[in-house]
């Protein structure tokens, strides 16, 4: 299928929901005339028109928000909204805040900037005591790793947060299962990453065993 950019959908703020109107927008040379529509999404992605003449979004693997990222890092990159957070804004947020090649003005980066550090110490501070608090009084209950992750991102908390939450607890036992969990997720990655060694190593000696050999063994 081709797919021709649409130099008319330009990043701007409307809401999502404008996504679904753009998408039934009819093309500038039909009858009705020249439409247009603007969408709230990132530098980085792409709208196109495809043969179907229907409109397709390319790179949104960054269309989420960034959560506030450590002094130095490309967090803002890596680490993102939850969309039930972005959902409770009462302020449309951007993907492309803290980002030094934002195409806004200083002014508009700076209220992006703001908008989303907003958000981000509304959960750090606000929302983790809100959990905390209903979590030591059992009216939200979790017993496992799949309650605790439903009821954590319910919230708008990612599990990268779970320190955050284990430290506004006080009940032994919601504690327990916190650090639990907490625990299993770093044994998982530990696993992960020692088996993504061993396979590379792997692959280095089958490179190098491959090289030894001389064709003429094979004929």
């Amino acid at each position: 299928m081709n797919l021709q950019p649409c130099a008319h959908l330009l990043p701007q703020d409307l809401g999502a929901e404008d996504l679904a109107t753009a998408a039934a927008e009819k093309r500038p040379d039909e009858e009705d005339g020249d439409r247009r529509a603007t969408l709230p999404i990132g530098i980085d992605v792409q709208v196109h028109r495809g043969d179907d003449k229907r409109l397709y979004v390319l790179n949104v693997s960054n269309i989420f928000p960034p959560d506030l990222p450590a002094p130095n890092t490309n967090q803002m990159i890596t680490n993102k909204m939850r969309p039930e957070l972005v959902e409770h804004s009462a302020t449309p947020l951007t993907s492309d805040a803290y980002r030094p090649h934002n195409s806004t003005s200083d002014m508009d980066r700076h209220a992006d900037d703001t908008k989303c550090m907003q958000t981000s110490l509304f959960l750090l501070r606000e929302q983790t005591h809100r959990l905390a608090s209903k979590l030591d009084s059992l009216t939200v209950f979790v017993y496992d790793s799949h309650t605790l992750t439903t009821v954590m991102h319910r919230f708008g908390f990612n599990i990268r947060h779970l320190g955050s939450v284990y430290a506004a607890c006080t009940t032994p036992h919601v504690r327990t299962l916190i650090l639990t969990e907490a625990i299993a997720r770093v044994c998982k990655h530990l696993l992960a990453q020692t088996l993504r060694r061993a396979a590379r190593k792997h692959h280095v000696a089958m490179a190098a065993l491959a090289q030894s050999v001389e064709p003429s063994q094979f004929e």
